[in-house]
């Protein structure tokens, strides 16, 4: 079970936090003062001279639009420790909760160095602060369904729409079975490890990433997230590395009632999936899990999908398990880690033919304030 100490020792579960604090009475105050340590964060590592950043304050309040300024905001009157641990009996609602849990997973980013935020929410005395935080969203009853197992009876396929006119993502599905076409990305995983290595080996060492994410990608497997009453699916709010879409069709998804689902609770149930199908995958996703993560010498691993397809037809991670691992470098046996990178909250990635579609979907439409229905 994932306790107050799990989330504020996650980086992803303290983004949450300061999400949900942002957005309470104290929020204009808290902005002002974890403005103040960006900045101090960005001065330490020499971003501004990197022209890594661009200085800018965003504010917002009582429902209204933000609003974009350059310069500094005003001072903070309080540090950020003790505006973040002042006293405040409101509880978190459940739109502030979805919009706080979106804003968390937009921010996640596998393939660059912790945002300053981070850097400075991982400081003990912020840790301390957050924990009260924590325990109020752990006992919302917004967030009661974010440590539930799969809902076979609320499974929705989200089908984004491509924004750009010149793309078109028909016909794009690989042919053969889930099997198949899994066996082809293994396949074309252990190549490119080879590739990475031959680079490496001529460029004397060289890194080169590109490739940060766990999901079996390219092997045209079907997805399915929770159904959200009047907010559509998770996966409009709850989608790492998004394209800017601004419609989608919504099919709710009948399960197989046979299908053998594997869920990842926590960084422990997803370390034994990766230790008892193990890829290495060291040359093509260390570059980039090194500059995201703590750095962890050894092998990298994610798990081999074609191998996991032969005892699984679907793995499900909980929203509470990708607050606690994603963004974590998770020890998977001697010598090893892992991550989840690219897997969204609540989603279910099918191996096999165990899901079917709606033959009709549900226009949904994006727009400032958020995704409707049209």
């Amino acid at each position: 079970m994932i306790a107050a100490e799990d989330l504020v020792g996650a980086v992803r579960g303290r983004r949450l936090c300061y999400e949900v604090a942002q957005r309470g009475p104290a929020g204009g105050e808290i902005r002002r003062a974890m403005f103040d340590e960006v900045h101090r964060v960005h001065e330490e590592r020499g971003d501004y001279a990197r022209g890594d950043v661009v200085i800018f304050w965003a504010s917002s309040g009582g429902g209204a639009a933000s609003t974009s300024t350059t310069g500094p905001p005003p001072p903070a009157d309080r540090t950020l420790t003790e505006a973040m641990a002042a006293p405040d009996a409101t509880m978190p609602s459940p739109t502030d909760l979805l919009a706080a849990l979106a804003d968390t997973v937009t921010s996640a980013m596998g393939w660059q160095p912790p945002h300053a935020e981070d850097v400075v929410l991982a400081r003990d005395e912020l840790r301390a602060a957050l924990l009260p935080i924590a325990e109020a969203i752990l006992r919302a009853p917004g967030t009661a369904w974010w440590s539930l197992p799969l809902d076979r009876a609320a499974q929705v396929d989200t089908r984004f729409v491509d924004p750009r006119p010149d793309v078109s993502t028909a016909g794009t599905t690989p042919s053969g079975t889930p099997g198949e076409r899994l066996l082809r990305w293994r396949d074309g995983v252990v190549a490119h490890e080879r590739t990475v290595a031959r680079y490496r080996a001529e460029h004397r060492g060289e890194r080169f990433g590109g490739n940060w994410w766990v999901i079996p990608s390219g092997a045209g497997l079907d997805k399915t997230t929770r159904s959200l009453p009047d907010a559509g699916s998770a996966s409009l709010w709850l989608t790492e590395d998004e394209f800017d879409w601004v419609s989608a069709d919504l099919f709710p998804s009948t399960i197989d009632s046979a299908a053998r689902v594997l869920e990842i609770a926590g960084p422990s149930d997803w370390a034994r999936l990766v230790e008892s199908y193990p890829l290495d995958v060291t040359g093509s996703r260390a570059p980039d899990w090194y500059e995201a993560l703590p750095a962890r010498d050894g092998r990298w691993l994610l798990p081999d999908w074609s191998a996991v397809a032969r005892d699984h037809d679907g793995v499900h991670v909980t929203v509470l398990a990708w607050l606690t691992t994603s963004g974590a470098a998770v020890p998977a046996g001697p010598g090893a880690s892992t991550t989840l990178a690219g897997w969204d909250p609540y989603a279910t990635w099918w191996l096999t033919d165990a899901t079917t579609p709606a033959d009709t979907g549900d226009r949904w439409v994006r727009d400032q304030d958020g995704w409707a229905r049209p």
